[in-house]
């Protein structure tokens, strides 16, 4: 009989089982939870032209911006790939309305 060592490159992949029922609802409220999230972020530019007086060509591309990476979250090419950029915007938005210039 012949001592092979096995070799994790060598043998052959057996496909992944399918996420079980608890998985997929974690991701699902996870999705919803982002969800929220980016809408509640997104608040403050919609009360932008409302309460102050923010010339429409300085808050129209913030809301633009901000319907994109909603539209983005909800699973329209938000990946890992750019995550970060997401995160980097939603973060950005808190910073500029949490300490505005002057």
């Amino acid at each position: 009989m012949e001592n092979k060592v096995n070799n994790p490159a060598e043998t052959p992949s057996s496909p992944s089982p399918a996420p079980g029922p608890g998985a997929r609802l974690a991701a699902l409220l996870g999705r919803i939870l982002a969800f929220l999230a980016a809408l509640l972020l997104f608040l403050p530019v919609l009360l932008l032209p409302l309460t102050t007086a923010v010339p429409a060509w300085a808050w129209i591309p913030l809301a633009l911006a901000g319907l994109v990476l909603i539209w983005l979250q909800g699973g329209h090419g938000l990946g890992d790939e750019n995550l970060g950029q997401f995160v980097d915007s939603m973060v950005n938005t808190i910073l500029a309305e949490t300490y505005p210039s002057k």
